[in-house]
């Protein structure tokens, strides 16, 4: 059998995001293809993933030399490229999505193969930004999450957790609603402060408490999520929806709240059992709901883990071993 053709993987952060998992996905399932991930803000929460193209610009080199595709994860990922030219040119190179086509970073990648993806729930206020910047790239293959979930058949999980997520029976003593609140781009994306007003009103009078998710390493984030009550994700926010953080309270067995409003969910995600809750009232009253029905959280909970045994990486790999065919 041939040997695995190189790519690399360009992303912002090493971090618990789309690219770490596209990395691991085709490190893991692929028997083609073999992924190295590239970073320049290297994650204390990953497990040691990701090398970091100015702290390590030869080994970057060789990489880049020997890899087929460059798949780019997001804007952040022209942020590294341009950061490690910075190092290779000896001076300051940046990108912004307002760039002419003829800047050093754009130029460097015109003889790449490029395939482009961004991970997430799009937020509106992006997207515009984001394809402005992406049609300047001679790109092979550019798409999002949202629009794999339209793929047919089937929707594809890119967005999945890790296979071996599974629930666990201790539970916090006190009712515990757990949130990871959303600070991408320094905004408050998922309605955190709206999910925490809800759970401080309830707390007035039942016996309930928040637990924030924030500043933790990944793995013990994954043990508080799995020992709380009910998980909220995104809330009245301007992208609605469930994100990576959500997908794994599911595989978990945890009851999962979210806006679905906005969403777009098909294949895989059609029969997804979070509950769709739109504002803060709705918050309040499903919480205090699953609160004096425990009989219904537990059900709702079961429903979770089975339904999250179909996100496995395989038919990811699949699809996109067929999009770099395409290079």
């Amino acid at each position: 059998m041939p040997s695995p053709t190189p790519i690399a993987m360009v992303a912002l952060h090493g971090g618990f995001g789309g690219s770490f998992n596209l990395n691991q996905a085709i490190n893991w399932c692929s028997l083609r293809y073999s992924s190295t991930l590239l970073t320049s803000i290297p994650s204390p929460h990953a497990f040691g993933e990701g090398l970091d193209v100015r702290k390590r610009p030869d080994s970057t080199k060789a990489v880049l030399d020997e890899a087929k595709h460059l798949f780019i994860c997001d804007c952040g990922g022209l942020v590294t490229l341009a950061r490690y030219l910075s190092v290779q040119f000896g001076k300051d190179v940046q990108w912004k999505p307002s760039d002419p086509a003829s800047t050093p970073l754009y130029e460097w990648l015109g003889n790449k193969s490029l395939i482009f993806f961004w991970s997430g729930t799009i937020y509106s206020e992006m997207h515009e930004e984001i394809n402005a910047a992406v049609a300047k790239l001679p790109c092979v293959r550019r798409y999002a999450m949202c629009d794999l979930l339209r793929h047919d058949p089937p929707a594809l999980p890119l967005m999945q957790t890790y296979d071996n997520l599974a629930p666990i029976d201790r539970k916090f003593d006190e009712f515990t609603i757990c949130h990871s609140p959303g600070q991408k781009y320094g905004a408050d994306k998922k309605g955190s402060a709206l999910i925490e007003a809800a759970i401080a009103e309830v707390a007035l009078h039942l016996p309930v408490k928040a637990q924030v998710l924030k500043d933790i390493p990944h793995k013990k984030s994954l043990v508080i999520k799995a020992m709380c009550h009910i998980f909220v994700d995104q809330i009245a926010s301007a992208a609605g929806g469930m994100g990576k953080s959500g997908l794994e309270a599911l595989c978990l067995g945890v009851p999962t709240l979210c806006d679905l409003r906005n969403a777009t969910f098909a294949g895989y995600y059609a029969d997804m059992p979070a509950l769709d809750v739109r504002d803060k009232n709705g918050l309040v009253e499903a919480i205090e709901s699953l609160y004096r029905d425990p009989g219904r959280k537990m059900q709702l909970g079961r429903l979770c883990a089975a339904w999250a045994q179909r996100l496995k990486y395989e038919p990811t790999v699949k699809y996109l071993e067929r999009t770099m065919e395409w290079a």
